[in-house]
């Protein structure tokens, strides 16, 4: 079966410091909430990206960024904001929903 224009095979997923550093300080602030909660958000987080690894293009673009693209981490407030490069993921940043995160991309 051959593949067709609509269909992109990413081998790679990436997480840029920004990203990580996110992540950390997600941690960080449900942590002294509640370690199990943390525990929860943080293992959402790192496995919202596998449904990209099928369609890469499923979260919308940004308008004030078109490289950019968004997608909603279920069961979280938060949003993922990436980019695609060649057969490369890089999540570049991890927003809250309620934060100014256009701005600060």
């Amino acid at each position: 079966m051959e593949a067709s224009e609509e269909e992109y095979f990413l081998v790679r997923l990436i997480w840029s410091r920004p990203a990580a550093a996110d992540l950390f300080d997600i941690a960080d602030y449900y942590d002294r909430i509640d370690p199990r909660l943390a525990i929860e958000i943080i293992d959402r987080v790192e496995n919202a990206p596998a449904p990209l690894l099928d369609n890469s293009r499923i979260g919308p673009v940004l308008d004030e960024e078109p490289e950019i693209r968004r997608w909603r981490i279920p069961g979280t407030p938060f949003l993922l904001l990436y980019a695609i490069r060649d057969e490369t993921i890089e999540i570049r940043r991890v927003r809250h929903v309620a934060s100014d995160w256009r701005r600060e991309n």
